[in-house]
């Protein structure tokens, strides 16, 4: 059985693990399959949320061809062909003004906005 964090593509483990990543919004439901039984299709992307004091770093690993997208942050499609929107905020504020779930990889939990 694949593991939820083995479906990111290689750039966007490496935000999650190296820097601290959270998966927010709809995508989250991609990795966990088991609660969401009716959304278990690949999403049209996912996006991921640095932490502010590792931005520099996650930076790093973009790719050179990525686009700014609508947070400030860049676009890319990683080599699992999902596309990925990586941006950096602060975490706590993502954390009480988001109204979807946060999936952190890196600890392989899901925090659920129920």
């Amino acid at each position: 059985m694949t593991k939820p964090h083995e479906k990111l593509g290689s750039i966007g483990r490496q935000l999650c693990w190296l820097f601290d990543g959270l998966i927010i919004g709809s995508s989250t439901s991609y990795f966990y399959p088991h609660l969401y039984p009716d959304d278990r299709e690949k999403p049209k992307d996912i996006d991921i949320v640095i932490p502010l004091h590792l931005w520099v770093g996650a930076c790093q690993v973009i790719p050179k061809n990525a686009t700014v997208n609508s947070f400030g942050g860049f676009k890319f499609t990683d080599d699992n062909g999902i596309p990925v929107d990586v941006w950096t905020d602060d975490i706590a504020h993502i954390a009480l003004n988001t109204y979807s779930d946060i999936y952190s990889p890196k600890l392989g939990r899901l925090l659920t906005a129920e």
